[in-house]
């Protein structure tokens, strides 16, 4: 065998064994890898979202219809309570109005009954008095034609007979205007009468009718006003619970990591998933490491801001399989520790 072929020999077993071991240490490698991230719980994987991520800019839009609906709701909410307020007010008007007007008519039928009273006996007197004078006037009638004969015979001057006939005319005005005021008590007893009928539930007085209607209208007012208040109240029961509903969908938007990033001055901010088979090793202010080759020479880089609670959706760097889990928000030291692949929670890995 020559020099050349020992040295070709030589060096392709060593390149075979150079290969072999790569090959073994590649393997051994993966499947450490596979093995470690199948038993550890710690790892994390960093996201950075911006403000200008699909799933940001659609949470702040979002948020901001749900607080425009809310302030909606919460106007119209308000003016109902106004205008409860507002009604209430005028059924107390309407119903002090109601029972004064009530309580004057019944004290006025009360009166006018206890008038009637007195009048018909009034009434009574004059009636007499009204005959006494008509028997007066017909004997005064009858003096009348003597004294004709008187003043043709001469017995009495033309002076006497017209103040005498002037008396007796006098006294024929007295008995007619007695008769006519009789006739207009006759009248005022007549229209008090019907009103205390009208009032007891008979129809004999327009006057008194009318002064029903009046009630009956109030009646009808305070009846639309608590038909109204019923209404309001009822949606303004339902403008509550939409109220109560809505806000906590806002509640529940503005938990999301999406949100504290459209609402947050920064430009982007820093997150982390987490599995939920690693949820037992996350805690607020919890130490952050970043590991060189994933696993080793690794070093504190930041702690753990904020916990999430609603469930994300995410992938598996090592497995490459979809897996579930929620979001924490990293404080970073260092911001280009969150462009690694994976972090870790508490410790390094290996404790190297």
């Amino acid at each position: 065998m020559t020099v050349f072929q020992k040295i070709f020999l030589q060096s392709y077993r060593t390149l075979a064994a150079a290969i072999l071991i790569t090959v073994l240490l590649v393997a051994s490698s993966y499947f450490f890898t596979i093995i470690l991230y199948s038993a550890n719980r710690t790892w994390v994987a960093p996201i950075i979202l911006t403000k200008a991520s699909p799933r940001v800019m659609a949470t702040g839009a979002e948020a901001f219809r749900a607080r425009q609906g809310l302030a909606t709701l919460q106007i119209a909410s308000e003016s109902l309570r106004r205008e409860i307020a507002v009604i209430d007010e005028q059924a107390i008007a309407v119903g002090n109005l109601m029972a004064r007007y009530d309580l004057a008519l019944r004290e006025e039928t009360v009166a006018n009954a206890a008038f009637v009273k007195s009048i018909s006996q009034l009434k009574s007197s004059k009636m007499a008095d009204d005959y006494r004078a008509s028997t007066i006037l017909a004997a005064s009638k009858a003096t009348e034609q003597s004294i004709d004969q008187e003043l043709a015979a001469g017995l009495i001057t033309k002076e006497v007979a017209a103040r005498a006939r002037a008396q007796v005319v006098s006294m024929e005005s007295n008995v007619t205007s007695a008769k006519l005021g009789t006739v207009a008590l006759s009248q005022q007893i007549h229209d008090l009468n019907s009103g205390i009928d009208t009032m007891r539930g008979d129809a004999k007085s327009s006057k008194a009718l009318e002064s029903q209607s009046r009630v009956a209208t109030l009646k009808q007012q305070l009846a639309a006003l608590e038909i109204q208040r019923f209404r309001n109240n009822a949606e303004l029961k339902n403008k509550n619970t939409e109220i109560q509903e809505l806000q906590a969908i806002v509640d529940t938007v503005e938990a999301t990591p999406y949100f504290r990033i459209a609402q947050d001055n920064e430009l982007s901010a820093l997150f982390a998933f987490v599995p939920y088979e690693n949820e037992s090793a996350v805690a607020m202010g919890k130490a952050i490491y970043s590991c060189w080759a994933k696993v080793v020479a690794c070093a504190r880089v930041g702690t753990v801001k904020w916990i999430g609670s609603d469930e994300e959706k995410g992938f598996h760097p090592i497995f490459q399989r979809d897996i579930r889990g929620f979001l924490i928000q990293l404080d970073l030291e260092n911001p280009s520790a969150a462009k690694e692949q994976v972090l870790f929670l508490g410790s390094a890995p290996l404790f190297l």
